[in-house]
């Protein structure tokens, strides 16, 4: 199994002028850095939850129908795009939405096979691709507050402190309470 992101993000949850408001900042000299740790930051978040913010769309690779359902390794799933596979003569076809039911309401979202099962496949890798978009939605107001707020404190501390280097003194990676939003949101199960 492989998953690729195809489309990333086409916002980000928090805007540079958000993080200048945050940072009291007037100035627009970093604002390519502004918008560069806001970024890193959204990517931080992601990996830690292990679920995109906004929506992104990924390819899923199987070099075969698994048996059962199809997991989708990324929630929340908004729609399901398509699903391809090599038939056994290599010839790519596009599986019709009534030979699967689509369960985006589970986390982790799946795809169920419908009553003749899942088709025959040519035997090579990744003759399965199953096309979906994850994430709260299209637009950063569709990001939940807490996850937003996560991003904002995170970019916020990595702009005041661009290296870590502490002295005789103790420190933290990460802005009080971030942990403790990330965790409610993470994906523990896959």
């Amino acid at each position: 199994m492989a998953l690729v992101v195809v489309t990333a993000p086409a916002v980000e949850p928090v805007s540079v002028s958000d993080l200048k408001d945050h940072l009291n900042l007037t100035l627009s000299d970093d604002d390519t850095m502004l918008a560069n740790v806001v970024v890193a930051a959204r990517q931080y978040v992601e990996r830690f939850t292990g679920r995109p913010i906004v929506n992104t769309t990924f390819d899923l690779y199987y070099d075969a129908f698994p048996v059962g359902a199809i997991t989708l390794p990324k929630a929340p799933v908004a729609s399901v795009t398509s699903v391809k596979y090599l038939d056994p003569n290599g010839v790519e076809t596009t599986l019709s939405g009534g030979n699967y039911t689509t369960d985006i309401y589970s986390d982790p979202g799946r795809i169920v096979p419908g009553a003749d099962g899942w088709p025959d496949t040519d035997d090579v890798p990744n003759a399965v691709i199953v096309r979906f978009v994850a994430g709260h939605g299209a637009a950063a107001d569709d990001v939940p507050l807490t996850l937003r707020q996560a991003v904002l404190l995170i970019a916020a501390h990595w702009y005041e402190n661009r290296e870590a280097s502490l002295v005789g003194v103790s420190g933290q990676s990460l802005p009080l309470g971030v942990d403790a939003i990330l965790a409610e949101h993470r994906q523990w199960s896959f």
